[in-house]
């Protein structure tokens, strides 16, 4: 994983209907950040309320995320996996109930699961 010294806003996530994670509601107006390791604290995966008018994207960068209420936190558990991916990569799978999200880079994944 980079050793990166700043956070980093790596998806909009904007359902069409609410979503849940860890008991949490999910709607419009969120962003996915992964924050580095600081000190003694993991790096973490961090899902964040935001005003999207504040949200600028650079196509060309990852974009450092604005402040705004931490919705859900906790580490990043990215495992090693045999796929290297050239760049970071974001998928979907949908099942019944569920859609977990998946997070590539080089040769580690972390997921996260959402409920309907």
């Amino acid at each position: 994983m980079p050793e990166a010294k700043r956070s980093w806003a790596i998806a909009r996530l904007y359902p069409e209907k609410p979503i849940m994670l860890d008991g949490k509601r999910i709607s419009g107006g969120n962003l996915l950040v992964l924050n580095p390791a600081r000190g003694d604290s993991p790096m973490t995966l961090e899902v964040r309320v935001i005003d999207m008018r504040d949200l600028f994207v650079n196509v060309n960068v990852v974009a450092e995320p604005p402040p705004g209420q931490k919705l859900f936190e906790e580490p990043a558990r990215f495992e090693k996996v045999d796929s290297v991916a050239e760049r970071l990569t974001l998928a979907l799978r949908e099942g019944d109930k569920t859609i977990e999200l998946s997070i590539h880079y080089g040769d580690r994944r972390a997921t996260l699961t959402f409920e309907r």
